[in-house]
């Protein structure tokens, strides 16, 4: 079958389509920042926003990074960390909706609502 082995590319920016498009391979592209603040708007200036991650020794200021991520899920030194028990899904043109979870379980249920006054009614005879 069509194998791609993993595959790290450097030297990318927007203009490739490994880092314009949501890509599910397992490839992972470089590109080059000169601060966080950066990283963070380039990283947010997309259409697509399924998941990200952020990667630090110091974990506590990779999340505050990561909650600045407009992506469904933001993980911290993992990535695709999923259990049944998350929310899982995504924003912007990456789906609506979650799966997992009591939200993922919200999602198959319709409710219905049925409003009962408890006072009779007369009829003028």
């Amino acid at each position: 079958g069509y194998v791609y082995e993993p595959t790290i590319i450097a030297d990318v920016d927007e203009s490739f389509k490994i880092v314009s498009e949501e890509q599910f391979g397992p490839a992972l592209p470089i590109v080059k920042y000169k601060n966080v603040d950066e990283a963070v708007a380039r990283a947010n200036d997309t259409k697509y926003g399924l998941g990200g991650s952020v990667w630090g020794s110091d974990f506590q200021k990779a999340a505050e990074i990561a909650s600045n991520l407009e992506c469904g899920t933001s993980w911290v030194n993992q990535h695709l960390a999923i259990t049944p028990i998350t929310p899982f899904g995504g924003v912007k043109w990456s789906g609506i909706g979650r799966e997992n979870g009591k939200w993922g379980l919200q999602a198959f249920l319709e409710p219905h609502c049925i409003n009962v006054k408890k006072t009779t009614i007369k009829a003028a005879l």
